[in-house]
């Protein structure tokens, strides 16, 4: 079981292209893991395995078109990160660490 997940809160994202997410131990030095799309079923993903047992990580989600999106960064199925990106399409990019709290995750 991965210990650093991410969730897609579906009912909260009005874009019809797709989200990619990355992660890493920093802004400098990460990955693509995953792309979001609406008509696939998946809104869960694992973060990379070279994180998954790092304290602190670098996650980025980057969306194809504007839309508001709603994601949770969660470790052990806590949630660590609510990432909200609004209209504009601009990319989100955050350190979050495993002890962080977080109370206003969407899913």
């Amino acid at each position: 079981m991965a210990h650093w997940t991410v969730h897609v809160c579906r009912k909260f994202t009005f874009t019809n292209g797709t989200i990619t997410l990355q992660a890493g131990p920093g802004r400098n030095d990460n990955d693509v893991f995953a792309t979001w799309h609406r008509e696939k079923k998946q809104d869960v993903f694992d973060l990379p395995e070279r994180v998954q047992h790092l304290g602190k990580i670098y996650f980025q989600a980057t969306p194809s078109s504007g839309g508001e999106s709603r994601l949770c960064v969660k470790f052990d199925g806590v949630p660590k990160k609510n990432i909200r990106m609004t209209k504009g399409g601009k990319n989100e990019h955050h350190d979050i660490e495993a002890g962080d709290t977080e109370n206003d995750c969407a899913c």
